[in-house]
Parts: structure tokens; C-alpha cells; sequence
């Protein structure tokens, strides 16, 4: 199985206009979007969690990561990044 989660809101996302590369953060809300989305996740087991080197990305897999089991690998790489 192959689970996909999208970054949290960013404040590109709230002026409606096209983050492309641009590595910015979450918002508050987009923060708790990914909180929620650790919940929801929380205890499952995955060979791998693969991630973008953007900012957004690794603040929405942070919590996540927090709360799976400790030898759950993380890879963040550029490639992943969205394409446009």
C-alpha cells in the first residue's frame, strides 16, 4: 500500500497563489492539519515515509513521524517535489 498525505495549509494557500518551489511554512491551521493527520496515523507501521526537501513538507511529516513507531525511516529528496 502506498498512503499519500498532502502538506498542511500554507499561507500561499490562503492568498490562493501558486507556492511552486518556494519553501514556505504552515500556517496555524496547516500546523494542526498535520497534527491531525499524526493522530490519524498514529501506531501504524511503515517501511519508509518519504517526504519533499521543501519546508511545508517536512513541517507536515514532522508530527507524523513523531508519533510512529522510532525505527521508521524518513527520506526527504528534491525529486519529490511537485511538478508543474
Amino acid at each position: 500500500q502506498i498512503w499519500i498525505v498532502r502538506h498542511g495549509q500554507t499561507q500561499e494557500n490562503v492568498s490562493r497563489t501558486i507556492a511552486g518551489h518556494n519553501s514556505s511554512g504552515l500556517t496555524p491551521l496547516g500546523k494542526q492539519q498535520a497534527d491531525l493527520v499524526a493522530q490519524r496515523l498514529k501506531g501504524m507501521s511503515f517501511k519508509g515515509v518519504y517526504i519533499s526537501d521543501l519546508t511545508r513538507s517536512k513541517q507536515t511529516a514532522d508530527p507524523i513521524l513523531r508519533l510512529l513507531p522510532k525505527d521508521t525511516k524518513a527520506f526527504a529528496d528534491k525529486r519529490l517535489r511537485e511538478k508543474g
